[in-house]
């Protein structure tokens, strides 16, 4: 699947999980929706994970990028805070810690953070070993700046000669975690 496929498959699955557990007809004024979203490809895992705070929590949130109080938030600010955010993360591959590494950081404007109108997101990677047979990708979410509503997605993105094949995944009631069982195979 091409990135723009990729983008669109998020983009309705985020809206389904919303439509499903209410997000869209009640705002969260009092929490901060987090989704997170994993691509298994050849030789990565990529991470991209999505934080929208309702109005009531959005100030820690700015509080938490913006150190400097200076109502900006600058690309050092917003890359920092990534890597805060992503520190209480951990992935793993049968059991093995990944390292997970910040590739972008986008972050609306302070207006819109202030307003509780716009989204935080976060695109991360991290290398995998690509070894043929099975395999179970683990990731949890640490990061919780208040009360959160957490979901985790996984999407394959194979490669010319290697493909990852789902066989099952399971979700921590809380949202939090996610853990899949996967087969490698090369073609």
């Amino acid at each position: 699947m091409d990135e723009a496929t990729l983008k669109a498959l998020r983009t309705t699955l985020a809206l389904t999980a919303a439509m499903v557990t209410g997000a869209v007809s009640a705002h969260p004024v009092h929490e901060v929706v987090q989704n997170a979203y994993l691509t298994l490809s050849p030789g990565k895992v990529g991470l991209e994970l999505e934080l929208t705070a309702g109005p009531q929590v959005a100030g820690r949130l700015i509080r938490a990028l913006d150190r400097n109080g200076d109502k900006q938030i600058s690309p050092a600010e917003a890359h920092a805070f990534a890597g805060r955010v992503l520190a209480q993360s951990r992935l793993t591959i049968d059991r093995r810690p990944l390292v997970i590494r910040t590739l972008s950081v986008d972050v609306p404007s302070y207006a819109a953070l202030l307003g509780a109108h716009g989204t935080i997101r976060i695109v991360a990677v991290a290398a995998r070993p690509t070894q043929r047979g099975g395999a179970t990708l683990a990731y949890q979410n640490g990061y919780s700046p208040a009360e959160s509503r957490c979901d985790a997605n996984i999407f394959v993105k194979p490669g010319r000669r290697v493909a990852d094949r789902i066989e099952g995944q399971d979700h921590s009631p809380d949202g939090r975690a996610l853990i899949v069982r996967y087969v490698n195979a090369t073609r």
